[in-house]
């Protein structure tokens, strides 16, 4: 537009030559710098562009002096845009340095290639001349403007880059710190606060090797060391450092020395804290080694102990297998809670009575084993470390406020023999304990054939069920007399199961075995139903009602719903008999609240309670107190010595008279001879039961002996069955 205008004003005066080069002069004096002044806003630019505007319209018309500056003009603004004045320079869409720099290219074709095109073409010698320096002002000035573009560009680029490298390491979990080649530090990222609440600056300009202090001292230093001889290689550490709080914290270290890289110039130290890892590995270690409640071994480690210890063999070693008695009732009486203080009572109790050289473990529920080694003595040894374990664990255990319980342990005892593996060991020591807790002993030692009652066992396990199903068991009646008239005064219930393949089952393991299997429920219902169904046949023979007593143990007894069983006894009412329940004092080991509690139920029903082998047990005698009982049955134990002459001096004697202090009846048990029989009676016992009045007999059999007022026994042979049978437990 100013060329047209300015050729307007002197188009008169010109030639066509004139007009020409007034042209090219005024397209290189203008055309480049207003496009320049248009991208450039900088007055400096536009006077330089003005400048050279006025220069190029004066060198037109001839002028040496305008003429000149119209060519140093362009070199001015060049050198003024290369300076690095602040300019504003547009963004392009691509911002890489390379795309702006080809897309700036074609600029810079044209302006170069069209005053020279254009001189080519009037193809006069002054014309190409002003054509070429043109194009050379034009492509200057677009160079340096590619120049500051570039430049622009790169540190747009890499400040931007800075904000996020800034933003990436300032939220890190990692703490990020620069050492400089003497080892000090001069960058410490700001995650080191929230991390260890140390103040990046507190650590600024100290020695790296004071990062770490205490006992990984020295391997921080030998991590420096190397990380120093192996330039641009990582090197990691485990460290411990210590918080603002003096809490030590586990860390993992990075290092790697890039003090020769050109750019960096540093000890780059990367810090991440692994504390709650390192906790979470602790953690999953103890509960791979360790049991959670007891904190003794597991089974797992034990089992790998003794395998080790087997294969060595260099010394004498034993298993001890150990079950704690009645731990059902106390878990089912006072709750899980309540078992879970007694099994830690007893896991610390073993540990207590075993020896440096003696592992412990808890295998599982309330069983626990223990490896004896270095036995100098073996028999004594072992001897000693299990009365060790009895007396420590017989201690009262307290488990509430002011609730306190006392248990009892049955340990099972195997030593290895040549060949044993670690499983056959365990498999004996278990034998043996279950043995002991059988028989009611404190230790057994393995004997090979425990093992076929081992196997015994698994099977009963498994038929239990069936027999309840099936109904295969049977109810046998015991006569309960009148020692001063023989009278018949009832019967005792006792329950009796014939295995088709292990013939008699004695009831103690079948109700264990029923235990074991969560069939105790299931059996006290069978029971029961078969209990009324003796009645009614009673009744309908006889047309009498019949008094039985019925037992249940400390594990049916927590489980029973007085009501409910009194449901299925009482079966069109009870008119065809009474009922008697007799619960053992074992049952007195648990919550003795809740025990009271169900016998009230069963009195408020019509029932009468009695407590069977009286004086076997450890239950406190203040108990009688509280408890709705009324009768006492002395246990066999302490009627199978007597004598007329010393009866008044015994310890049935003793009972007998507690019991007349508390207004309850006593039934003596296990009387075979009639000099025992004299002798309760001459003790005051008024009731009693045993070979001499009667076998335990089907109900069919005591039908058969209605009747009869006198049930003493006057046949030799019956008197003269094996004592093991007529003891056996009911």
């Amino acid at each position: 537009a100013v060329a047209t205008l300015w050729m307007a004003l002197h188009g008169a005066g010109l030639d066509t030559g004139a007009l020409s080069s007034a042209f090219l002069m005024t397209w290189g004096a203008l055309a480049t710098p207003c496009v320049m002044t248009a991208m450039l806003s900088s007055a400096l630019l536009l006077a330089a562009t003005l400048l050279t505007a006025f220069s190029g319209v004066a060198g037109s018309t001839g002028g040496r002096l305008e003429a000149a500056l119209w060519v140093l003009a362009p070199i001015l603004v060049s050198l003024i845009i290369v300076s690095g004045l602040p300019v504003y320079i547009p963004r392009a869409r691509d911002h890489r340095p390379g795309a702006m720099t080809t897309q700036r290219l074609v600029t810079l074709t044209v302006l170069c290639v069209g005053p020279v095109a254009v001189g080519a073409v009037l193809g006069s010698e002054e014309m190409l001349v002003l054509a070429l320096s043109s194009s050379l002002m034009a492509a200057l000035l677009l160079v340096a403007r590619i120049v500051v573009s570039v430049r622009y560009e790169i540190a747009h680029v890499q400040a931007t880059a800075d904000v996020r490298f800034d933003a990436l390491i300032e939220h890190s979990a990692e703490v990020v710190a620069l050492a400089d080649r003497n080892g000090i530090l001069f960058y410490v990222s700001r995650p080191v606060e929230r991390a260890f609440g140390i103040r990046p600056q507190d650590l600024v300009g100290l020695p790296a090797t004071d990062l770490v202090v205490g006992d990984y001292l020295e391997s921080w230093a030998e991590t420096l060391r190397t990380a120093a001889d192996r330039p641009g290689i990582p090197v990691e550490s485990r460290l411990e450092l210590v918080d603002s709080r003096g809490i030590p914290r586990h860390v993992e270290a990075t290092v790697v020395d890039l003090r020769d890289v050109d750019g960096v110039n540093a000890l780059s130290i990367t810090v991440r804290d692994v504390t709650e890892r390192v906790q979470l590995e602790s953690e999953l270690v103890r509960r791979v080694r360790l049991d959670d409640l007891t904190g003794l071994f597991n089974r797992h480690v034990l089992t790998d102990r003794v395998t080790h210890v087997l294969e060595r063999r260099d010394q004498p070693c034993a298993l001890l297998y150990l079950d704690v008695n009645d731990f059902k009732l106390v878990n089912d009486s006072y709750g899980h809670a309540a078992g879970d203080a007694v099994l830690k009572a007893i896991a610390d109790r073993i540990q207590q009575a075993l020896r440096r050289a003696d592992t412990a473990g808890r295998l599982g529920g309330d069983e626990f084993a223990i490896l004896l080694e270095e036995l100098k003595d073996p028999d004594r040894d072992i001897a000693i470390i299990t009365e060790r374990i009895h007396a420590a664990c017989m201690a009262p255990i307290r488990i509430a406020e002011n609730e306190r319980v006392v248990v009892r342990v049955a340990v099972g005892v195997a030593r290895p023999t040549p060949g044993m593996s670690a499983a056959e060991l365990f498999q004996a020591a278990d034998a043996a304990m279950y043995v002991a807790k059988r028989e009611h002993r404190g230790t057994v030692i393995f004997e090979p054939s425990m093992s076929v009652s081992n196997d015994s066992r698994l099977r009963l396990m498994q038929d239990v069920g069936k027999a309840i199903e099936q109904g295969t068991f049977a109810m046998h009646y015991q006569p309960i007399v009148h020692l001063d008239t023989g009278a018949f005064a009832g019967a005792e219930a006792l329950l009796r199961w014939h295995h088709p393949t292990l013939g008699r089952v004695l009831p103690h393991h079948f109700l264990d075995h029923a235990d074991a299997a969560g069939l105790t429920s299931e059996l006290t219902d069978a029971i029961a139903n078969k209990i009324r169904a003796d009645l009614d046949a009673w009744w309908s023979a006889t047309g009498t009602p019949l008094h039985v007593a019925m037992n249940l143990s400390a594990e049916q007894l927590a489980r029973v719903d007085a009501k409910a069983l009194m449901g299925l006894l009482m079966q069109d009412g009870l008119a065809h008999g009474r009922l008697t329940i007799e619960v053992t004092e074992t049952s007195m080991l648990g919550d003795v609240t809740a025990v009271a509690e169900v016998l009230d139920d069963f009195r408020a029903a019509g029932c009468h309670v009695a407590i069977d082998d009286f004086g076997t047990g450890h239950a406190s005698i203040g108990y009688l107190r509280t408890l709705p009982v009324d009768h006492l049955k002395i246990d066999r134990e302490f009627v199978k010595d007597l004598t007329a002459g010393a009866a008044v001096s015994s310890f049935a004697a003793t009972i007998h008279r507690l019991a007349c202090d508390l207004s309850l009846e006593t039934v003596a048990e296990g009387i075979e001879t009639v000099e025992q029989h004299e002798a309760v009676r001459a003790i005051g016992c008024r009731l009693g039961q045993g070979w001499l009045f009667g076998r335990p007999m089907p109900m069919s059999d005591l039908v058969a002996a209605h009747g009869q007022q006198q049930l003493v026994s006057a046949d030799p042979a019956l008197l003269a069955e094996p004592l093991a049978e007529a003891t056996e437990p009911s």
